[in-house]
């Protein structure tokens, strides 16, 4: 089909096989514990490939750290490529620079 008589339109076939969407997810349950729950989907086909639930008495980003590292070997293991960054409601450390402005801006 031809747009205005240029080009072609085609639908973009996105190869996403193999590609999986994590979402790490830590919540406090009182000072000392938190709840986390990690969950792996697969791109192509939507489904749930992977799920771990568990308490930690270890600090919100310890905790982080330890759910990333299960994701990690579950994904080595079973040949998954993480689409983007984990996404996670942790607060985790951040290191930037600032932009100082002159004196009188």
């Amino acid at each position: 089909m031809n747009l205005f008589g240029k080009g072609k339109i085609s639908d973009d076939d996105v190869k996403a096989d193999g590609v999986v969407l994590v979402r790490i997810s830590v919540d406090r349950i009182d000072r000392k514990k938190s709840k986390v729950k990690v969950i792996v989907i697969e791109r192509n086909t939507g489904d749930c490939v992977y799920k771990l639930r568990f308490n930690s008495d270890k600090s919100e980003f310890a905790t982080y750290n330890i759910a990333e590292s299960h994701v990690k070997r579950f994904i080595n293991e079973n040949d998954y490529v993480i689409d983007g960054d984990i996404h996670t409601n942790a607060q985790l450390p951040f290191v930037g620079s600032v932009s100082k402005g002159n004196r009188w801006g």
